[in-house]
């Protein structure tokens, strides 16, 4: 089954949502991951949130359309940054 309308704003949204729960209630943010989130969004990503554990400074930021920008945003705040794209993943042609 194949999605054609991707909600791209309720994702990111979803993904925001997730790591203000991860920062607020659980508190396994930090200042660093906090600040290249902001930028992030600042930049027009359309979300994100802490990645793996916690504490360690990784995060995801989603930002299907102007990647580029947002990566550039959270390098200037001293974060590394890695544009990726989804792939179908493993298939049997």
């Amino acid at each position: 089954m194949e999605k054609v309308n991707i909600d791209h704003h309720r994702i990111g949204h979803l993904l925001t949502t997730h790591h203000q729960i991860l920062r607020d209630v659980l508190k396994v943010s930090t200042p660093k991951i906090d600040t290249m989130l902001d930028v992030a969004l600042g930049a027009g990503g359309l979300g994100g949130k802490i990645n793996v554990s916690g504490g360690g400074g990784c995060i995801f930021a989603y930002a299907p359309e102007n990647f580029e920008e947002v990566a550039q945003a959270i390098e200037r705040v001293g974060g590394k940054s890695y544009i990726i794209q989804s792939d179908d993943g493993t298939r049997i042609d």
